[in-house]
């Protein structure tokens, strides 16, 4: 189940990503992964499962997520190293929020997409914060 729910995960991030950039496709990909979790609660709640090490199909599963998320980065002016470090915050934010939202874990009046609003705003500002000229090369 675990491994389903990823591969919906990662069709879904990758739909709402297409043709936006920036801020825009971390925007898209919030929403998409918050919806993803509101429509398939029970399925989501597989992705639980860790580690994953030892686990190549799981492992794989949640490296296309990631994948997806860094992909989307690619207009922020990251080194490479930034963007993958910008795609896990982003997976865990994601994550975070959804997880909670999900079992009434934010127990405050406060509008829940108000809340997910700035959460975004907050993802959007940090990642622009660590946008360099030019792209730092990859040391290998």
């Amino acid at each position: 189940l675990g491994l389903r729910a990823r591969e919906i995960l990662a069709h879904r991030l990758t739909d709402a990503a297409v043709g936006l950039a920036g801020d825009d496709a971390v925007r898209a990909m919030g929403a998409a992964w918050r919806q993803m979790v509101k429509d398939h609660p029970g399925l989501y709640a597989a992705t639980d499962r860790y580690p994953c090490a030892n686990d190549p199909e799981l492992e794989e599963a949640v490296e296309r997520v990631v994948k997806v998320l860094s992909q989307a980065l690619v207009a922020y002016k990251l080194g490479d190293d930034q963007r993958v470090h910008a795609a896990r915050s982003l997976r865990s934010a994601f994550h975070g929020f959804s997880h909670l939202e999900s079992g009434d874990g934010h127990p405050h009046p406060q509008n829940l997409d108000d809340s997910f609003d700035h959460l975004l705003d907050l993802l959007c500002a940090g990642i622009s914060r660590l946008e360099t000229s030019p792209q730092q090369p990859v040391s290998v």
